[in-house]
């Protein structure tokens, strides 16, 4: 895994909640749904963003850079 720092994006997300044992399918279910919501992106850019801690359940999000997405992915440090 490498940090990289990236600039602020435009996005469409797709956010659901997600149990330990559910991420690895949640986070597909998430991906396919965007892809049938936006359309497969132009630039082959999927993110996926998890919480922190994976030992606890949260609300996990899959977003794909879109130029006029509804959604601002802010600029930071990503693995």
């Amino acid at each position: 895994m490498t940090l990289m720092r990236e600039p602020a994006c435009q996005v469409v997300t797709v956010r659901e909640v997600a149990a330990q044992d559910e991420i690895g399918a949640v986070t597909s279910a998430c991906a396919a749904r965007l892809i049938e919501t936006a359309g497969p992106p132009e630039v082959p850019l999927i993110v996926g963003l998890l919480p922190p801690d994976l030992s606890q359940w949260g609300e996990l999000a899959v977003a794909a850079e879109i130029e006029d997405g509804p959604d601002l992915l802010p600029r930071g440090v990503y693995a």
